[in-house]
């Protein structure tokens, strides 16, 4: 089966989550931060009929593992765990840039 798009139901947004940015020190050491373990950012690319509280392109802050990942193989637009379909209630913040 082929998928084109995909548009989510009733209060769910289809969302990309972006790869947290690694932290170096000048040496090169890679340094952990907590809070990226704990959270993720992510950009609004669908929104179901339902939803009330923010609109496509806009940017949000979620936990780590909310969601349902999308994982259709090639078929379809995501292949990895960065495309999810969130429940709106599962939004913790809109950025504001």
């Amino acid at each position: 089966m082929t998928f084109k798009s995909l548009k989510p139901l009733g209060k769910r947004i289809y969302g990309v989550i972006r790869p947290v940015e690694e932290k170096k020190t000048t040496g090169g050491i890679i340094v952990a931060d907590k809070h990226s373990e704990l959270t993720r950012v992510g950009e609004v690319l669908e929104v179901g009929p339902d939803v009330t509280k923010i609109k496509k392109g806009d940017k949000f802050l979620i936990l780590f593992h909310a969601g349902s990942v999308i994982d259709a193989g090639d078929n379809f637009l995501a292949t990895d765990d960065t495309h999810r379909i969130i429940d709106e209630s599962e939004i913790l913040a809109i950025i504001e840039e």
